[in-house]
């Protein structure tokens, strides 16, 4: 998308669109948690929240089947930021996504759309 191209050719970079996955030792029973290191989205565009993780119910344990695999989930991820038309860069700083900001916004998002947390994104010292 054209937000992609300025942001490469402002800070000097490749075209790309750079994403963390972390594992839990119950995978594949459990998501992985993917993020966007960078670049940073606007707010509400993309399918990425204000913290980096990705919006999308198939990271969670309500979504999740230990059968999905990962170019299925890569590829899923993919669809989710560019079928978004309103899909926006910030465009004003190189920082990264901030991994704590990252999971606490999807603990957010998880609440507000009912979703069931996976267990790796639950906050320590959090009761069940």
């Amino acid at each position: 998308f054209k937000d992609l191209t300025e942001y490469a050719r402002k800070f000097k970079r490749e075209a790309s669109i750079h994403l963390e996955m972390k594992f839990p030792a119950s995978y594949p029973m459990e998501p992985p948690f993917i993020r966007v290191l960078r670049p940073k989205f606007k707010f509400l565009t993309g399918h990425v929240t204000i913290g980096g993780s990705i919006c999308m119910e198939l990271l969670t344990r309500s979504g999740w089947m230990p059968t999905n695999d990962i170019e299925g989930i890569l590829v899923q991820v993919r669809s989710e930021i560019m079928s978004d038309a309103n899909t926006r860069l910030e465009l004003s700083n190189d920082k990264c996504y901030d991994e704590t900001e990252a999971r606490s916004s999807f603990e957010r998002l998880v609440q507000k759309y009912g979703w069931n947390e996976p267990e790796s994104g639950k906050s320590k010292g959090k009761k069940s």
